[in-house]
């Protein structure tokens, strides 16, 4: 008690008063500090802790932000690509879905259906030719790196006998091609020739080419060709052109 009034006299030492308004101060800043964290915990999802609440409410409240905010999530493994994950009600989820390469060049799913659409006239989709022999070169390449093969479907229309023989050939090019001579003189590319008889069998054909491109790595132009050596022909339209 001594030392202790020598110290108050000397103000070495704070007084019980002094002491007891800090501790108030800090627990008013920890009060302060655990009100909003509560609210922004409330605000991103969380349940609400109370300020009271102890250490591990809080952590319990933070761990479940995440489910709240995935919680109407509705994918699942197989609708996720593999090598992908995402989160779904809080869990994380590994993809399982295999890639699927198929891309469009031309067409849809839809157009290699005959049936997907009421008076569907195929010589009114992607029209190639007007009855000239043509060609068409993709502008930009694309990667055939995980492709198997690329597809193209198309129908060659006339009303009456044509006896002219054609063409029709796709493939694909390390370098863009300009002209239906460098398409047709091409050494990459799969062809079908169609000598018409007498009465014209060789028009209202359907006729799907496949071209392997499975050895094939990195950025190729695909490209397709109708070529009439001996005259003209009514309109050729691509049904679909794919890459697989």
């Amino acid at each position: 008690a001594e030392k202790l009034a020598e110290a108050n006299q000397d103000n070495s030492y704070i007084t019980t008063a002094e002491h007891l308004a800090e501790v108030n101060a800090s627990v008013a800043k920890l009060t302060e500090f655990k009100s909003a964290i509560s609210n922004y915990i409330s605000e991103a999802g969380g349940a609400k802790p109370e300020t009271t609440a102890e250490v591990s409410t809080f952590g319990e409240s933070i761990k479940g932000i995440l489910k709240e905010a995935t919680k109407d999530a509705t994918a699942t493994a197989n609708d996720i690509a593999e090598g992908k994950t995402a989160y779904v009600n809080g869990v994380l989820i590994e993809g399982t879905q295999k890639e699927d390469n198929l891309q469009y060049i031309l067409g849809s799913k839809y157009q290699e259906s005959a049936s997907s659409f009421y008076g569907q006239n195929y010589t009114d989709l992607n029209r190639i030719s007007t009855g000239l022999s043509t060609f068409r070169c993709l502008k930009e390449p694309i990667d055939v790196t995980n492709a198997s093969k690329i597809i193209i479907s198309i129908q060659t229309y006339t009303s009456y006998s044509v006896q002219y023989p054609y063409y029709f050939g796709m493939g694909l090019s390390k370098t863009p091609l300009t002209s239906l001579s460098e398409c047709h003189n091409s050494s990459t590319k799969t062809q079908h020739y169609e000598a018409s008889d007498s009465q014209g069998n060789g028009g209202n054909q359907i006729r799907t080419l496949e071209y392997d491109c499975s050895n094939l790595t990195g950025y190729y132009y695909p490209f397709t060709y109708i070529y009439i050596p001996n005259g003209n022909f009514y309109p050729a339209t691509i049904i679909y052109w794919k890459i697989v």
